[in-house]
């Protein structure tokens, strides 16, 4: 959810461009709200309809015992609610399949048919309009929130998907008004049918006009790009908007799309329903949002609320209101405070205070008002309909009160924040799914409720406070805020334990916007993302085309002018996509071409495998942002009880990047130390990066050996998962006692690293990491790799110093868009490196250590660095990099001509390292 605050009084509001406030917005808000209208009708008028003589005469309630009447209304209540639950699970695939704006003209069209069907005194007849207006109604449910959702602002997200909301109790609210203003009819015949059959006609009004306006209404654009219709996407988002297609705004919420879209369409490729359901059940964070989202629909209904608006004048009475026209003003009232409290919440509260925290006061107002009216009805037991006595008068005023807490809690969070908190791919199932839940809940409670008074009489009302009171402690503890967090940012919300949600329950300032497109926005906007050092600009997540996203790339002003007015050529080249050309490379000129690699990256692209010709291949890469600033970590050989201590100190002294492997014998270690330093700090998770890596002996089963990682590291996913070696052998059990100790020599004769490689390019689908990689990987190697991966690895791990620079693989993984990771960037045992001349030289004029001066020209030649210490202060000192002189850095490269040496080279039985060359010791 983005934005800030409501529209009335919005920060955000303020700052965006006025212009997207139009009357398109409005015009599109009003109609898809009409949706509410349905659903609120229909509870608020059966009740009351059904208490009516002519009703009772006309489908024979008048007729039968008290316990046939009851179970006969019922009926009549809860078919609305079994139609509902149908609904609900046809709108993800009509949606997906129709789109938005035709599946919500279906819907209208047949709540119309069900409507008219309402008209006939003929029970049967009866019962089929009250099923077929249930099923629109609860596809509509599902629909309505994500169509507002989609095409909302930001800053008025919230409010504007709380429409539909509002929309519901308003047309409630009228609707127990309009019983009340039929009852009073005088001297009105019990075969006089005009009077039921004019309330619920009303209903027909607002779905009438939804249906004729929804063909004036745009299609969300959302909807389009992800159906292939990107430029009719784009189109609508301007319409919408009403902005012009270089406007800042415009791109950056093209992108935001466009980027989401691409990412989830790359992991969803080829899936069907069945897959959708495992990557709901087996993805650990996709599971803690539908459970969170189920939960919180449940203890919806489990509030009483659907007892309340359909048999409201039953639940009058029973505290003393006389029946007839008094119990159903009564009831009007009750509409009333809820349409105004629901409007003060939507107009003032969604956006600015959040949906956490007035959900947990209103549903505690609503558990409180439950347990007086159970404790009255017990104690005081008023005589039904004989009039009101005091405490009488006190449980009326806790209905109000329980409608106050019901507007600002459950009337719209489960609601928005199901519209919020799933990824486009599941998205449409995943609510369709809550509302399904939704539906047949209140199926089972609008069946049982004319029974339940009848036999339990006070104990219903207990039994809703109970639930709503465990139903305020669930969401104390699971539900994080939704206000001010990007739709997309939810992935490293939900990485962590539902039950921990209340210690990050509100968002940080870096989860407004998703990082990997923020920075990358129109020709003006480049200059003001960049940090000034000394006359020049760093700028961070711009990136060539077959790079990962995030590299660091170090320009001039002048530089940075030069790439703007590119950006601009480009974007003035492009008929579709304008921020992205997308045209054949020999076509345009050098200074385009890199343009287009730089606005290419906002999307997460790569080349194709044949770099000739002008194809995209979109690549789910990783935060490879927080790999280059020299901050990394490396964990191999410590010592038992050395690894865990120094992990905990370098989480605390700043340390983002964490490298593992099973290897290493310390994950278990680490995984407890990670833990604990994550809970006692409140780091987020989403701020730590880890690696983890595949054995040789695992490359028949990665995604076992991962899950085996993961286990110990204590984890639901890694950030990036690499292949240690170039070399396969036979498969060994994890378990083995001789597990990584294998002979090294013995090869698998039926497998290769290619064929590891296509299994770990699959594992990115499952969310147990969210990139792959190589390492130790020689450019013979990375080239045979090349030759069949359909995603360039995102890191290649080595060694590398100033007695290994490796420039050779160093140009092929720049060429190729792959990031270089240096282990052992102090070099290895037996190391000159920290008292050669020239490294003492440097570390003398800094006035630093010479493994600062050593990382510092890691840093500089574009590499992440992983330094490994077990030492408290040289762990903090390792943090302290700073910036080289360009004569430095020649200086320290000179060192590998006449001094080269590879510190670690185990004996593979075949060649590894095949770019070392005569100068390599």
């Amino acid at each position: 959810m983005g934005g800030g605050t409501s529209l009335w009084a919005s920060p955000e509001y303020k700052k965006d461009p006025k212009a997207i406030y139009n009357g398109r917005l409005v015009f599109l808000a009003t109609t898809i709200a009409f949706a509410g209208c349905a659903y609120g009708f229909d509870q608020g008028n059966i009740g009351g309809v059904m208490t009516l003589p002519t009703f009772k005469h006309a489908f024979g309630l008048d007729k039968i015992s008290k316990d046939a009447a009851d179970e006969r209304s019922g009926n009549i209540a809860a078919l609305m609610a079994a139609g509902g639950s149908a609904g609900a699970l046809l709108s993800a695939p009509c949606a997906d399949f129709l789109g938005r704006k035709y599946s919500m003209m279906i819907y209208g069209s047949i709540y119309l048919l069900g409507c008219a069907f309402q008209e006939v005194p003929h029970l049967r007849l009866f019962y089929a309009g009250r099923f077929l207006a249930g099923v629109a109604i609860g596809s509509m449910s599902a629909g309505a929130p994500q169509f507002l959702a989609e095409n909302s602002p930001k800053a008025i997200r919230g409010s504007m998907t709380c429409l539909y909301n509002l929309m519901i109790v308003a047309a409630l609210s009228l609707a127990f008004w309009i019983n009340y203003g039929v009852s009073k009819w005088a001297n009105v015949k019990v075969t006089d049918y005009t009077q039921w059959q004019l309330s619920l006609g009303i209903q027909l009004i607002p779905g009438f006009f939804m249906v004729c306006m929804l063909w004036w209404v745009l299609e969300t654009p959302r909807a389009l790009v992800a159906r292939g219709k990107r430029e009719d996407g784009l189109k609508n988002l301007m319409r919408l908007r009403n902005l012009p297609e270089d406007h800042p705004y415009i791109q950056q919420e093209y992108m935001e799309t466009c980027a989401q879209v691409d990412q989830e369409q790359e992991v969803a490729a080829g899936r069907n329903y069945m897959l959708v359901i495992k990557d709901i059940a087996f993805v650990p964070s996709n599971r803690r949002r539908f459970f969170l989202a189920i939960m919180l629909f449940l203890f919806h209904k489990f509030t009483g609320t659907d007892s309340l608006n359909y048999f409201a004048p039953e639940i009058f009475t029973m505290i003393g209101v006389k029946g007839g026209s008094q119990a159903l003003l009564t009831t009007g009232v009750y509409g009333l405070v809820k349409l105004a409290t629901t409007f003060v919440y939507v107009a003032f509260i969604v956006d600015r205070v959040g949906r956490r925290l007035p959900l947990i006061i209103g549903a505690s107002m609503q558990a409180t008002a439950m347990l007086y009216i159970a404790l009255y009805v017990r104690f005081a037991n008023p005589k039904q309909g004989h009039g009101t006595e005091a405490g009488g008068v006190i449980g009326i005023v806790w209905i109000y009160v329980y409608a106050f807490g019901w507007s600002f809690g459950h009337s719209v969070a489960c609601y928005v924040v199901a519209a919020e908190i799933f990824p486009s791919r599941i998205r449409s199932f995943c609510m369709s799914c809550c509302f399904f839940v939704n539906w047949i809940v209140d199926f089972g409670i609008t069946k049982a409720t004319p029974l339940m008074m009848t036999h339990l009489g006070w104990g219903t009302f207990l039994l809703y406070a109970v639930l709503t009171y465990i139903g305020v402690v669930f969401i104390f503890f699971c539900m994080p805020e939704m206000k001010g967090r990007s739709i997309e940012s939810m992935d490293d919300l939900f990485s962590h334990s539902i039950w921990t949600m209340y210690k990050r329950a509100y968002p940080k300032e870096e989860d407004k916007v998703r990082h990997d497109v923020s920075d990358i926005l129109s020709d003006g906007r480049v200059a003001e993302l960049g940090e000034k050092r000394e006359g020049d600009v760093h700028v961070e997540k711009y990136a060539y085309l077959n790079t990962p996203k995030g590299n660091m790339e170090r320009h001039s002003a002048s530089k940075i002018d030069l790439l703007r007015n590119n950006v601009k050529a480009a974007r003035s080249q492009s008929a579709r996509d304008p921020l992205c050309v997308l045209s054949d490379p020999q076509n345009m000129s050098a200074s385009l071409r890199r343009s287009r690699r730089y606005c290419g990256a906002a999307f997460g692209r790569r080349r194709d495998a044949d770099t000739s010709s002008g194809k995209l291949q979109k690549t789910p890469f990783p935060r490879i942002n927080s790999l280059v600033d020299g901050k990394g970590f490396g964990t191999w050989q410590a010592a038992p009880g050395d690894a865990g201590r120094a992990v905990q100190i370098a989480i605390k002294a700043g340390y983002r990047h964490l490298d593992c492997a099973p290897l290493y014998w310390n994950e278990p270690e680490i995984g407890e130390a990670l833990t604990s330093v994550l809970q006692s700090t409140n780091i987020p998770r989403s701020d730590i990066f880890i690696t983890t890596k595949l054995w040789s002996s695992s490359h028949h089963d990665p995604e076992a050996a991962l899950r085996k990682s993961l286990k110990e590291l204590q984890l639901d996913h890694v950030d990036l998962y690499l292949m240690h070696w170039p070399v396969s052998l036979p498969s060994n059990s994890l378990e083995a006692p001789n597990f990584g100790k294998e002979d090294r020599k013995a090869h698998a004769q039926d497998w290769d690293f290619c064929k590891t490689w296509a299994l770990m390019e699959k594992l990115v689908d499952t969310g147990l990491t969210k990139a792959i990689g190589v390492a130790n990987f020689s450019t013979v190697n990375l080239e045979k790799l090349l030759t069949t991966a359909k995603v360039v690895p995102a890191i290649n791990q080595t060694e590398l110093h100033p007695l290994l620079p490796q420039e050779k693989l160093n140009r092929f993984c720049r060429e190729h868009g792959i990031k270089q990771t240096a282990f052992g960037p102090l070099g290895g045992k037996g190391s000159t490196l920290h008292s050669h001349p020239a490294v003492v030289g440097i570390a003398e004029q800094k006035g630093s250590t010479t493994g600062q001066v050593l990382l510092s020209w890691g840093v500089a030649k574009g590499w992440s660095v992983i330094p490994k210490s077990v030492t408290e202060e040289r762990i903090k000192k390792n943090l302290e990099i700073f910036d080289l002189s360009g004569e430095e850095v020649e200086r320290l490269d000179a060192l590998a001509k006449t001094e080269g040496r590879r510190f670690n080279r185990p004996d593979w039985g075949t060649t590894v390292f095949h770019d070392d060359d005569g100068s390599v010791a």
